[in-house]
C-alpha cells in the first residue's frame, strides 16, 4: 500500500518537473526569436540621400531621413512671382506682386539681385503684395527669395515689367480714305425744294440719328475681374451674384476665388441710352484686381477696355463708357 502512494508521489513530481521544462524551453525560444526580429529592425536600408537634391524647387517634398534617425529640414519649393498677373506693361508705378511657395515662412523682395535694403518678411503659401517701381520709365525686374523655418534659403527668382505711362492707350490711326469730290449739284441739293418739307441735309442727319439707335441695339457689354493668378470673372457667371437697385441700375457683387461671399469687387453699372455708367463700391478683398469691360457688336467683340488697373485703388471711383460714338 505504502508503496503504491509513493510510486504515484513519484510520478506526479516528475510530470511537473517535465511541464516546468517545456515552459522554459519555449519562453526561450520566443525571447530569441523577438530579439533576433528587433535586430534584423535595425539593419533595414536607409533612404537614399543622394536623390535629394536641396534647392530644386520642383523636387520631392517629402522629408528626409539621416543616419542619426532624425529629419532634413525642409528646404523652399515650388515657388513662383508673377507681375500684374503676367502683363508686359504698366502705366501704374505700383504693381501687384502674386508669391507662392511652400516649405517656406519667409520672403524677400527687391528691385536689385542684392536685395539692397530688403528684411525677410513672414510669409505662408501665397501672398498678394502691392510694390513700387523704380519712377524711370522702361523695362523692371522684381527679385523674390524664400527661406524655410530651418534658415534654408531658396534660389534667387525674377520677373519683369515695363513701366510706360502710354501703356494700354491704343494708337490713332489716320483716316486714309480719300476723299469725295464736291459736285455742284450735291451743294445745290441743300436748297429746300418744297415749303414746309425738311431740307435733305436735315433728312441726312435724321437717317444719320436712326442708324446710331439701330447700331446701339446691337450692341452690349461684359464687365469682369482678372485675379491676380490670372483667372477671370464675368458679369454673368456663377462668380456673380446681382441685385437690381432700380432705376435702370444693377449691383454686381464679385467672388475671386472659393469662399464665395462675394465681396471681393463689387460694381454698381447703370445703363443709359448709349452709354454705362460704372462705380465702384468698397470691398473686402486681399486680393488686388483688374477691372475691364468687353465691348460686343452683334455678338462680336470690339473693344476690350481697361476700366481700373487696381480695384482696391478704384474705390469710390467712376466712369463712363459710351457704347456707340454716333
Amino acid at each position: 500500500m505504502i508503496k503504491k502512494k509513493s510510486k504515484k508521489i513519484q510520478f506526479g513530481l516528475n510530470l511537473f518537473i517535465y511541464v516546468l521544462v517545456i515552459t522554459m524551453l519555449c519562453s526561450g525560444f520566443i525571447f530569441q526569436v523577438t530579439e533576433a526580429q528587433a535586430s534584423m529592425s535595425n539593419i533595414l536600408p536607409l533612404p537614399d540621400e543622394s536623390k535629394d537634391n536641396g534647392d530644386d524647387n520642383t523636387g520631392d517634398d517629402r522629408p528626409r531621413m539621416n543616419r542619426t534617425g532624425t529629419t532634413t529640414p525642409y528646404i523652399p519649393h515650388h515657388y513662383s512671382i508673377l507681375i500684374n498677373g503676367g502683363d508686359d506693361c504698366t502705366s501704374n508705378q505700383n504693381i501687384i506682386l502674386t508669391l507662392a511657395a511652400r516649405d517656406a515662412t519667409k520672403v524677400r523682395i527687391g528691385n536689385s539681385p542684392d536685395f539692397a535694403g530688403s528684411e525677410w518678411q513672414p510669409f505662408y503659401i501665397h501672398a498678394v503684395v502691392s510694390w513700387p517701381l523704380d519712377p524711370t520709365p522702361g523695362v523692371h525686374t522684381v527679385y523674390v527669395q524664400y527661406m524655410s523655418a530651418h534658415d534654408k534659403v531658396s534660389t534667387i527668382i525674377s520677373d519683369s515689367i515695363e513701366y510706360n505711362t502710354e501703356c494700354g492707350i491704343k494708337p490713332i490711326e489716320p483716316d486714309l480714305a480719300p476723299e469725295e469730290p464736291i459736285e455742284e449739284e450735291k451743294t445745290e441739293e441743300k436748297v429746300e425744294e418744297v415749303a414746309g418739307v425738311q431740307t435733305n441735309e436735315e433728312s441726312k442727319t435724321k437717317d444719320q440719328n436712326i442708324e446710331c439707335v439701330s447700331e446701339c441695339s446691337l450692341v452690349s457689354y461684359d464687365i469682369y475681374i482678372i485675379n491676380p493668378d490670372g483667372t477671370e470673372r464675368h458679369m454673368n457667371s456663377n462668380f456673380v451674384q446681382t441685385e437690381d437697385l432700380g432705376n435702370g441700375t444693377i449691383l454686381y457683387k464679385f467672388e475671386d476665388k472659393s469662399d464665395f461671399d462675394y465681396n471681393d469687387v463689387i460694381l454698381e453699372v447703370k445703363k443709359t441710352g448709349c452709354q454705362v455708367e460704372i462705380s465702384s463700391r468698397p470691398l473686402e478683398a486681399r486680393w488686388h484686381h483688374q477691372v475691364r469691360i468687353k465691348l460686343l457688336y452683334d455678338g462680336v467683340i470690339k473693344e476690350d477696355l481697361m476700366l481700373w488697373t487696381d480695384s482696391h485703388q478704384s474705390i469710390n471711383a467712376a466712369k463712363m463708357v459710351k457704347l456707340n460714338e454716333c
